[in-house]
């Protein structure tokens, strides 16, 4: 069977697309994209699918499944990422100001430059 005529998927789209992205809102961030999509590829099935609306009403609901857990996956990666970098432990493993200041004056001027402008 060959791929869907471009008249029936205009009808299709027309009929069906208002229903479908009432569905694809029902997950985060999904919407008229989903729908679209769903419809491109529809017109690139070849054979045409025997149950054409199940089969698109499936294609937007997998399509938003993958989209919401590569958003929640990527917003994981950006957190942990983006945390800072604990540099003590605790205050108690801190040092005073005067013992920095007595420490890094007997460094040479290179790493002393390293270190400040990295606590910094």
């Amino acid at each position: 069977m060959p791929s869907i005529e471009p008249d029936a998927l205009g009808r299709l789209y027309r009929q069906h697309a208002p229903a479908l992205l009432l569905y694809a809102r029902q997950w985060p961030g999904a919407g008229e994209d989903l729908v679209h999509d769903a419809f491109v590829k529809l017109a690139r099935q070849s054979p045409t699918p025997a149950r054409i609306l199940p089969w698109l009403y499936r294609v937007v609901r997998n399509t938003a499944i993958v989209a919401h857990r590569a958003a929640v996956r990527r917003r994981r990666r950006e957190g942990v990422t983006g945390a800072p970098e604990v540099w003590f432990a605790a205050v108690d493993d801190q040092l005073d100001a005067q013992e920095a200041v007595r420490r890094l004056a007997v460094l040479a001027l290179e790493l002393r430059e390293v270190i400040v402008a990295r606590i910094w």
